[in-house]
């Protein structure tokens, strides 16, 4: 009973910020990681940390990205960042206003 009443008691805020500082340590957890890969020549180890991107459409080019994403969901720098900005606060302090 008292973990939905601890749920339910959440605010958008809180829920918010939580999420915010969770994804960002996440994200710098990996750059850490292969930062100290590549600082100890353990390049192979940076694969470990990559996703594969096809080009698709012909005119691009096949590529790999560091992967932030969890469980299946990838997610590359530019996406991480994205999220990251709709979760941080506003400029009135506000985690979330949306």
């Amino acid at each position: 009973m008292s973990e939905i009443k601890t749920i339910m008691e959440l605010s958008v805020n809180t829920l918010a910020q939580q999420q915010h500082l969770a994804l960002k340590k996440h994200v710098l957890k990996i750059l850490d990681e292969v930062k100290q890969h590549i600082s100890n020549e353990n390049y192979e180890k940076v694969g470990d940390y990559l996703s594969f991107s096809p080009s698709g459409d012909g005119y691009g080019c096949d590529n790999y990205y560091i992967d932030f994403g969890w469980g299946e969901e990838e997610l590359d720098i530019q996406e991480v960042c994205s999220k990251l900005s709709q979760l941080k606060p506003t400029s009135g302090g506000k985690w979330y206003e949306r």
